[in-house]
């Protein structure tokens, strides 16, 4: 009975790659990418987010967006040291193993390079490895990125340049290639180098010129025949935004395409293009809740700008009309952000971050009470409890619950830390005009002078003090 893991085509034993992947093992790598970043976007565990993407480069060598993110996030892991953890060499040792034991087996090769990766994801040798069996396997794009980490971590190796130029030419990346000896020719001139750079320039105008249409190495028309303005086209290398279309076009069930390439036109500020593309993901996806979500955010970041903007206006011509153009915009923005946190609640009940982002819109439509459990809930976060309690603070004064207030604020001041600077001296002035209405005058002047020590010019607290000490005055003088 023949191996599940090894697909042969009805004419040859030799097995097909990459490996055919199911829809079912698709759709499992996409939820493990999608919590992947969620993980990482949430709490910045970037341990959880290396795994998750890691299992995704294993199960799908050929996608490089699921590589791409792999790479990014353990760059990050440790700081773009360009060596990894410490004792990577040691510790790594039974996962080269398992690479020299998988030589014949590329889909094995990447899934225990992963396991090297994440403990020094420059390490040259294992990457070499993994563009080998990426090129086995056609998946030359992928190939290539592992080559370009080798080159970033050890750029001054000319043994590795030669190597990584041989494996380029293979993958038919021409001027990847072509730089890789001139660098190594610069260092050291050799004839026989110089020869393969040239040899390397016909074949590259040759295959570019013959082969320009094909989306990959497969997909070669030798019959095909383009004009001159065609062939200087396709001269220009591939963008990420046309790699990134070309993989939606040949995989249009891959959702993290779509975000991919949303993300990229976000960044260039061509809004209505990232809506456009994501309203094709959710099309093609039925719903996808993660594409959903983001073309939700862009939506919401036009509507941010137009209050900007509308700001901008109002503040300059001071018209009525102006104005109230700005606030209805501004409730509009409030109202659908409203909605998106009570979406993100309920879809993630146990990220208190969107529980602290929903209670600020809930507060700002003046729904107090509602606002208060939210608020409640995100205190259990170390990095929101701070401005979470100054938000009940104020969340009670507005439902006249006083002392709750007072108790809230002096909690935000309890659990302030050094980043919290601005949000404390809030709390504290709050705490101390409360104080001062509710006639407790030593607490108000403990909050307020503790202020004034922080900064003197904060708002009003320098009148409030001395409002303070005559009322102080004015109570000590009536009779007994």
């Amino acid at each position: 009975m023949a191996d599940d893991n090894k697909n042969t085509d009805s004419e040859s034993d030799e097995p097909i790659y990459p490996p055919p992947i199911s829809s079912g093992k698709r759709k499992r790598l996409q939820q493990a990418f999608e919590h992947g970043n969620k993980m990482l976007s949430t709490k910045n565990d970037v341990d959880y987010a290396a795994m998750m993407f890691g299992q995704c480069v294993a199960g799908d060598p050929e996608n490089m967006i699921y590589l791409e993110n792999f790479l990014k996030v353990l760059r990050q892991k440790y700081n773009n040291n360009k060596k990894g953890s410490k004792l990577a060499s040691l510790r790594s040792a039974g996962a080269k193993s398992q690479m020299k034991k998988a030589r014949k087996d590329p889909p094995g090769v990447i899934k225990a390079g992963v396991e090297v990766l994440k403990l020094n994801p420059w390490d040259s040798g294992a990457l070499l490895d993994m563009a080998g069996a990426c090129n086995e396997m056609e998946c030359h794009e992928t190939g290539g990125a592992y080559l370009k980490m080798a080159l970033d971590g050890n750029p001054d190796d000319m043994n590795l340049q030669k190597s990584a130029g041989e494996l380029f030419a293979e993958m038919h990346l021409y001027n990847e290639a072509i730089a890789c000896y001139t660098k190594a020719n610069r260092e050291k001139p050799d004839e026989t180098l110089q020869r393969k750079i040239s040899r390397w320039s016909v074949e590259k105008t040759i295959y570019q010129g013959k082969y320009e249409t094909a989306q990959s190495s497969r997909d070669v028309n030798p019959e095909l025949q383009k004009s001159d303005a065609d062939r200087k086209g396709a001269e220009e290398e591939l963008t990420p935004e046309q790699r990134t279309r070309n993989s939606i076009r040949k995989n249009p069930d891959e959702m993290s395409n779509y975000i991919a390439l949303a993300n990229m036109l976000f960044e260039q500020e061509r809004y209505e293009e990232a809506e456009k593309i994501l309203k094709q993901g959710v099309e093609a996806s039925g719903g996808d809740r993660r594409v959903r979500e983001k073309l939700e955010d862009i939506q919401l970041h036009r509507v941010g700008m137009q209050v900007a903007v509308a700001k901008q206006e109002a503040e300059i011509e001071k018209s009525e009309k102006k104005v109230k153009h700005y606030r209805q915009l501004k409730a509009e923005l409030n109202k659908r952000e409203l909605e998106k946190f009570r979406n993100r609640v309920e879809a993630y009940p146990s990220n208190l971050f969107y529980k602290y982002e929903f209670g600020l819109r809930l507060k700002r439509a003046g729904m107090f009470k509602e606002a208060i459990q939210q608020f409640q809930s995100s205190v259990g976060e170390d990095k929101l409890a701070n401005q979470a309690y100054l938000e009940l603070g104020e969340s009670f004064q507005h439902i006249k619950q006083y002392k709750l207030a007072m108790s809230n604020y002096e909690k935000s001041i309890e659990t302030a830390t050094s980043a919290d600077a601005e949000p404390t001296k809030l709390a504290r002035y709050r705490a101390g005009k409360l104080a001062s209405g509710l006639k407790e005058y030593q607490t108000a002047e403990r909050h307020l002078t503790k202020l004034a020590e922080i900064d003197f010019g904060y708002k009003d607290v320098a009148e409030l003090l001395d409002d303070l000490q005559k009322k102080k005055e004015a109570g000590s003088s009536q009779p007994d």
